[in-house]
């Protein structure tokens, strides 16, 4: 991941941020502001009140998400159980693209009825490529893909344990 500075008026974002008014140790906060969207940020240097400019590194993706939905064939359950190890270790290697995802339930939450997952990637093909690599793809699971560009807007996610 790139970094990039943002330089913000101090005014501006005074009355979101008080602390700005303060000197600052580089020190770690969470931004809530629309144009941070939550993202954590850092304050790369000590404020000084007369500054009329602050400093924040901010990580940023050049990359885009996208969500992948599939849906399994009717009555592939054993399909999906063969190749659940292959898939898992797939997913495994491709590092940090895969963002989050797993299985959709059935209605009666019993069993598996398809795959959610949320997917890095610079372009569409590439995701499509992607997933047509996934052994659950290749062992024909799934009766439809959907891969669309996705855009994380709120996160209260917690990884499952």
């Amino acid at each position: 991941r790139d970094m990039f500075t943002v330089l913000v008026t101090s005014t501006a974002h005074r009355t979101c941020h008080p602390w700005l008014d303060r000197p600052l140790a580089s020190r770690s906060v969470n931004c809530r502001s629309s144009f941070f969207s939550g993202t954590p940020f850092s304050v790369s240097s000590p404020a000084h009140r007369r500054k009329p400019l602050r400093s924040f590194s901010v990580m940023a993706s050049q990359k885009q998400l996208f969500v992948v939905l599939a849906e399994d064939k009717p009555g592939h359950l054993q399909v999906r159980l063969d190749n659940r190890p292959a898939h898992i270790e797939f997913l495994k290697s491709s590092g940090s693209r895969v963002k989050f995802g797993g299985p959709t339930l059935s209605d009666d939450l019993e069993g598996m009825s398809g795959t959610m997952m949320v997917v890095e990637g610079d372009s569409l093909e590439e995701v499509k490529a992607f997933q047509a690599n996934d052994p659950y793809a290749k062992a024909g699971l799934f009766a439809n893909v959907i891969i669309r560009p996705w855009k994380l807007v709120l996160n209260n996610l917690t990884p499952a344990v």
